[in-house]
Parts: structure tokens; sequence; C-alpha cells
């Protein structure tokens, strides 16, 4: 779940871009799910459908026909609300 991202820093020894990899924050519940120690994406969704997880974890994003949603969970957030 990492992404590259230009760090900046040149060497006149060194060709390219250097990289490091950075965590994405926001997961799919079926990734989240795991990490966050869930039995399935279902219940985590049931979690949030409940009102049970903190509203600003996690984005609803609407599919284009409109029936059903998705969600993305933003795992970082979600520990820092445990400590």
């Amino acid at each position: 779940f990492f992404f590259q991202a230009e760090d900046g820093i040149r060497d006149i020894g060194v060709t390219g871009v250097q990289t490091c990899a950075l965590p994405i924050s926001w997961l799919p519940l079926r990734e989240a799910a795991p990490l966050l120690h869930f039995k399935s994406p279902r219940a985590l969704k049931a979690r949030i459908l409940r009102g049970g997880f903190p509203p600003d974890c996690f984005r609803q994003l609407p599919s284009p026909s409109g029936k059903r949603h998705s969600y993305l969970v933003n795992v970082e957030r979600y520990l820092r609300t445990l400590r």
C-alpha cells in the first residue's frame, strides 16, 4: 500500500528521480479491515453504518449508478483515535 514520490534529493552522480515509499492513508474496506482487525470488510462497514466509527476516519463515495456506495478508511487516523 505504498506509492513512490519524489523526495527532492538530487546528486550529480545519480540519474533519474530519487524516490521514497510513503503510506497511502485512505484504503478501501477490503484492505483496511484486516489492518484494523475486523473479521471482514462487511463487519467494518457495519461499524461505520452503526455510527461506531469516527466520522473523520472514513469517506463515503457514491457509485456512478448512485445505488451502492463505496467507502475509504483512513487507517492511520483511526489508529490515532485509539491511543
